[in-house]
């Protein structure tokens, strides 16, 4: 999902979650738009799920024990209405990214998060599933004392393959062309740490893998390689909002969440053969072969593909371990 079509999703989503928004503009809806809006209007506003209408306990990650407590709850997530509506909009605000048309890469202000004045830098390199990390971090950056460079490009895997995009009905020769300056840039900037992370696609292959992980690996950085989070296969607030009664039904099975599995093992092993630490990001989100919508008060997915930004920033201490490590040298 690339962020000119997941703006139009997200938007279409605020009239599902928060039907009144449709209402005052008075856009014409389609008849699909029609019903989820019918819907919406029966149950966001007068939500049963769990804790709703009173305070839940926002702590979202607070170890592999969370997650499988918010398996076990799956029927009765904390959550408060309040969380639910303001979910569609938790994309995170921290770092930047580059959007489809941009052909290369150039630093602004809005791109550097973390300790902005630490002599230490670390750069986050990725797609939008790079971005959904910022809010994490953003918060470890300062946590580390660690300046944090975001070089991001919205469908734009950091891997050299070939995508063609339906949405420009070709092939997204943009992509290339940025990440050779992106590359470029990083192989000048020599951070102390390289942290990848991206949308795991069926079209990756090994040799473009081992492409840009050469390219990295010769700055001399310590490389850290987050692999790809589970990927819901519908819009987790709106499903929530209409599953008020029925909220496991929201829950995403692993098997299906964590998909292409073949493509997520060909990007670790190629990661680890070019000496970066690899996290498993994958226990923060499911246990016991789930992948639960709520955890620890907190919505995961703003979307059917990227994660929260308040969940992001409860990663904090799930990250934190490697990257002081990769710090330290």
């Amino acid at each position: 999902m690339h962020f000119i079509v997941e703006k139009r999703f997200r938007e279409n989503m605020k009239l599902v979650v928060r039907p009144w928004r449709g209402i005052l503009t008075g856009g014409t809806l389609t008849a699909t738009s029609a019903i989820a809006m019918v819907v919406a209007l029966q149950v966001p506003l007068n939500l049963s799920i769990g804790t709703a209408g009173t305070a839940a306990a926002l702590t979202g990650f607070t170890g592999t024990d969370s997650v499988e407590q918010a398996v076990r709850e799956r029927n009765d997530p904390r959550i408060s209405q309040s969380t639910l509506l303001k979910s569609p909009d938790d994309r995170g605000d921290h770092g930047c990214i580059d959007q489809l048309l941009v052909t290369s890469f150039t630093p602004y202000d809005e791109c550097v998060i973390g300790d902005k004045t630490s002599d230490r830098t670390m750069v986050l390199l990725g797609d939008s599933h790079a971005y959904q990390w910022g809010n994490a971090f953003d918060a470890l950056g300062r946590k580390l004392n660690v300046k944090v460079v975001t070089v991001i490009k919205s469908g734009c895997s950091p891997e050299v393959y070939k995508i063609t995009r339906e949405d420009l009905g070709r092939e997204y020769t943009e992509c290339p062309q940025w990440r050779k300056t992106a590359l470029a840039y990083i192989e000048k900037l020599k951070p102390d740490v390289i942290a990848v992370a991206n949308r795991v696609q069926y079209t990756t292959v090994r040799e473009g893998a081992e492409d840009t992980f050469k390219t990295l690996r010769a700055t001399g950085s310590k490389l850290v390689y987050l692999t790809d989070t589970p990927k819901p296969t519908f819009s987790v607030p709106d499903c929530l909002a209409e599953q008020s009664d029925n909220p496991a039904e929201c829950t995403l099975r692993a098997e299906t969440a964590v998909d292409l599995p073949d493509f997520r093992k060909l990007e670790r092993e190629v990661a680890e053969e070019y000496g970066a630490t690899v996290i498993n990001t994958l226990p923060a989100f499911c246990a016991d072969g789930y992948c639960p919508a709520v955890i620890g008060g907190h919505v995961v997915y703003w979307d059917n593909s990227h994660m929260t930004g308040s969940y992001a920033e409860s990663l904090v201490p799930f990250l934190e371990p490697a990257f002081k490590q990769a710090l330290a040298g």
